[in-house]
């Protein structure tokens, strides 16, 4: 059983998925504090639910990030460049003084349809970013597909045109789970951009 562990949390409104970057600017307390005491361990990011900050609002799986660099960007201003690691679960919250949560990491799993999923997943991958190139709304056709089923999972959240709420959904689904959503999720957007193709056409 993986221990559990403590972390410093940034809640955003956007959903960061393990395997992807994301850049955290910190210009105000409590968090220049919290980017004074980051260690090795790194930190936690949480989609804001509803409302401001400060209403700790927010959703209980995150994404924890590994710090690759950061910036002083001078006039007490810090910019972090960080990659999400893992999924993890807050067991509990507090503040001192910025947030913080004794976090569960969560396994991903190795089921045994996993390979099943992965193998209908790519062809429709290249589909999706091919048909999204070609209709003007920037599918990436070299893409370099993630071999890990467990990557590819999040690659396809990543990439696909989704809100917060349904990215933070896939986030909180086991791998198997997640790539069989997927699996519907390219095929609903695929469908929608060629009836959006085919009507400019007419």
């Amino acid at each position: 059983m993986v221990p559990r562990i403590t972390l410093p949390i940034v809640p955003l409104r956007r959903v960061v998925l393990p395997g992807t970057s994301h850049v955290i600017r910190a210009f105000r307390e409590p968090y220049l504090t919290m980017v004074a005491d980051l260690d090795s361990r790194g930190f936690g990011v949480l989609l804001i639910r509803s409302g401001a900050e400060e209403d700790r609002d927010w959703h209980a799986v995150g994404t924890h990030m590994r710090v690759e660099a950061w910036s002083d960007l001078g006039e007490r201003r810090v910019a972090l460049q960080a990659v999400g690691q893992q999924r993890f679960a807050v067991h509990r919250l507090t503040a001192h003084p910025y947030p913080v949560a004794e976090v569960d990491f969560l396994p991903e799993g190795e089921p045994p349809k996993l390979a099943e999923l992965e193998a209908r997943i790519r062809p429709l991958l290249r589909r999706y970013l091919a048909t999204a190139a070609e209709s003007g709304e920037g599918g990436d056709v070299m893409l370099d597909i993630a071999a890990d089923p467990v990557a590819l999972s999040f690659q396809v959240a990543s990439v696909v045109r989704l809100s917060a709420p349904e990215r933070q959904e896939l986030l909180e689904l086991p791998t198997d789970v997640r790539l069989q959503r997927e699996l519907r999720l390219l095929s609903r957007e695929i469908d929608l951009l060629e009836r959006i193709m085919g009507s400019e056409r007419t």
